[in-house]
């Protein structure tokens, strides 16, 4: 959901300290309304995945995990 970085590991491909990615972040309504459309079309396990985006803190995680759960 987020290829920001805060780390720049040499083997990543969305490290911080390469310029040339085209970054994204989707906010938290376009999350939770992927996982809607997933669930409507038969998908029970959604995997969130992303840089170490320090955007992304613990509460807004945590609200993101318990919306999708509802």
């Amino acid at each position: 959901f987020s290829n920001y970085c805060k780390n720049n590991c040499y083997y990543c491909g969305i490290r911080a300290g390469n310029h040339h990615v085209c970054r994204y972040r989707l906010t938290q309504q376009d999350i939770l309304n992927t996982c809607k459309k997933g669930y409507a079309l038969g998908f029970r396990t959604f995997v969130l995945q992303s840089g170490e985006d320090p955007w992304f803190d613990d509460q807004k995680i945590c609200s993101i995990i318990s919306q999708i759960k509802e």
